[in-house]
């Protein structure tokens, strides 16, 4: 049953080919075509293949150009940062300040609270000590300029103009 079907479909689409291409030759036989020379170049230009091609290759070099002298522009960068430390680290340190004052007030003759000279402890301890802050904040701003490139003097070669 597979084998009438298929043979079906063939010899429709045998008994339709011919109309299509009588459909064809109606439509180029009598169709005329005219143009000027203006018209001829324009529809060269816009169909042209290679001539597309060369349209693009211009304006690839003159974006290229572009580019290249935009890098010769001065050029202005920012920046700004803040730091928030919930916890700022504590140090442990010899105690090295209460030394130094005992020996001040014992070299002074100073005496404690029951007129007795004040005595130097052996064991001064430690202090606990921290270094930094909670916040903090840097901003920068810097300005560049290339003052000499030979990519920035390029001659363009297509539009006869130097660009830099």
């Amino acid at each position: 049953m597979k084998q009438g079907r298929k043979n079906w479909i063939w010899m429709a689409g045998m008994a339709l080919l011919p109309f299509a291409g009588i459909s064809q030759k109606t439509d180029s036989a009598n169709a005329v075509h005219a143009f000027s020379i203006q018209q001829a170049l324009d529809y060269a230009q816009k169909n042209n293949v290679q001539v597309k091609n060369a349209l693009l290759d211009v304006k690839v070099q003159e974006q290229t150009n572009r580019e290249v002298t935009g890098t010769a522009y001065p050029h202005i960068n920012g920046s700004v940062s803040t730091t928030y430390n919930p916890n700022v680290a504590t140090q442990v340190i010899p105690n090295f300040i209460s030394p130094a004052t005992y020996q001040v007030l014992v070299d002074q003759g100073v005496k404690d609270g029951n007129g007795n000279p004040i005595q130097m402890p052996n064991d001064f301890g430690f202090i606990a000590a921290q270094f930094g802050t909670k916040y903090s904040a840097t901003a920068g701003i810097s300005l560049s300029q290339i003052l000499f490139d030979g990519q920035v003097f390029i001659d363009d070669a297509v539009t006869g103009s130097e660009e830099g």
